[in-house]
C-alpha cells in the first residue's frame, strides 16, 4: 500500500512539473523584460526597426530575420558584426534574405 502512495506522489509532482513548464516556455518570452524594451522600441521609431546603432537591438532583429530583414539591411556592416559576431550580408544570404 505505501508504494502505491509512493508512485501517486511522484506521478502528481511529474505532471505538476510539466504543467509549469509548459506555462513558463509559453509566457516567458513575452512578459521577458528585455523582450518588451526591445519591441516598445521598434514600435517608437518611425520605421519600427529601433535604434540601430545599439547592440542589443540589432542582436533583437537578428533573432527575427524575417520580420526584420529590412532593418537589418540597414544596420552598419562594422555595426552588425560587433554585435552578432559575423558578416551582415553573409547572414542574410545564410537565411534565405
Amino acid at each position: 500500500m505505501d508504494m502505491k502512495i509512493v508512485i501517486y506522489a511522484v506521478v502528481i509532482f511529474a505532471v505538476a512539473v510539466l504543467a509549469w513548464s509548459i506555462t513558463t516556455m509559453s509566457n516567458g518570452a513575452k512578459t521577458n523584460p528585455q523582450y518588451q524594451y526591445y519591441n516598445n522600441l521598434q514600435q517608437q521609431s518611425a520605421d519600427g526597426c529601433g535604434d540601430l546603432t545599439e547592440t542589443g537591438n540589432i542582436q533583437h532583429l537578428s533573432h527575427h530575420p524575417d520580420q526584420y530583414s529590412e532593418c537589418i539591411k540597414k544596420v552598419d556592416p562594422q555595426k552588425f558584426k560587433e554585435a552578432v559576431g559575423g558578416d551582415r550580408d553573409n547572414f542574410l544570404k545564410s537565411k534565405g534574405l
